[in-house]
């Protein structure tokens, strides 16, 4: 056997434990925050009233004509823009690869 994997395994071993006391220490920290702040995830009605919200927007007319007469249309647009960056983000890191699969045959 070559000296590559044991030196490898070597490097992961320590590593571990600075990385491993490092993620505990930082989920302590959130615990902290999450309880000083008071923090609770939204209730079912707040998420419904949002969709319902984001819903009744959608399919008005009149907003959308007062979003272009009033300049909102660029703002939107560019939650859309971040939206959809985020989203495609999210499908590279997934795939591991930034385009297309990788397919071994």
């Amino acid at each position: 056997m070559s000296p590559l994997p044991s030196s490898s395994i070597t490097t992961r071993l320590a590593y571990h434990q600075p990385i491993t006391y490092n993620l505990s220490v930082f989920r302590e920290i959130c615990k902290y925050i999450y309880r000083s702040e008071n923090l609770s995830p939204p209730s079912i009605f707040t998420i419904r009233s949002a969709y319902e919200t984001l819903w009744a927007r959608a399919i008005n007319r009149e907003y959308w004509s007062g979003a272009v007469g009033s300049g909102e249309i660029a703002r939107i647009g560019v939650y859309a823009v971040e939206a959809y960056g985020i989203f495609k983000i999210g499908e590279i890191l997934g795939r591991r690869s930034l385009v297309g699969y990788n397919v071994n045959y």
